[in-house]
């Protein structure tokens, strides 16, 4: 005795829809394992190869290219675990102009475009960037606050390796505690 299934005012034999049902889940199975997801996990850890130079630390300097300095009566300087942003807080008085020495190293082993961007910085203080050696080179403004320069790939290997931050608060600014932030990243042309 064959069995069979109706469906409608259909009669198949059992075995054909037995198969038939075999076949859709094994392709649904197949679809399933194929399927263009992947899950999981993977620890990664990404770094830059344009750092501050942790070694040095970041210092103010009483002459720079030959224009005398003022040095904070109060200053504190940070950098920022990763090496890639630092804050600068320091008290400063009227007409008072600083130049801050920012220690760079390039780890990777080919030149760097870098930029450099500032913030924070209030109205009434004015803020320039300068080179400091052969290896931070080609400093340009490109915005308000941001920079860009050309770090070698022997920059921060000594420790002459630095670019100069220049700020200057205007005669009519109230004398205080003033903090600038800044951010260093290679730029990817």
């Amino acid at each position: 005795m064959k069995k069979a299934v109706r469906i409608g005012k259909k009669t198949l034999p059992a075995w054909l829809l037995v198969m038939a049902l075999t076949m859709a889940g094994a392709g649904a199975a197949v679809g399933t394992v194929l399927a263009p997801k992947i899950t999981g996990e993977i620890p990664v850890t990404v770094s830059q190869a344009l750092l501050i130079n942790s070694g040095q630390s970041i210092s103010f300097l009483s002459t720079w290219d030959s224009v005398s300095y003022s040095t904070p009566d109060a200053s504190i300087a940070t950098v920022k675990d990763d090496e890639t942003a630092f804050t600068v807080g320091m008290e400063l008085n009227n007409g008072d102009q600083v130049a801050i020495k920012l220690h760079l190293k390039n780890e990777s082993d080919q030149d760097i475009i870098g930029k450099l961007t500032l913030s924070g910085i209030p109205k009434g203080i004015t803020v320039d960037v300068d080179s400091g050696t052969d290896d931070i080179t080609n400093v340009t403004r490109v915005g308000k606050y941001t920079w860009l320069f050309k770090a070698t790939k022997d920059a921060g290997d000594d420790s002459n390796d630095f670019l100069v931050i220049k700020i200057a608060l205007a005669d009519n600014m109230k004398p205080g505690f003033y903090q600038i932030h800044g951010k260093i990243e290679p730029v990817n042309y």
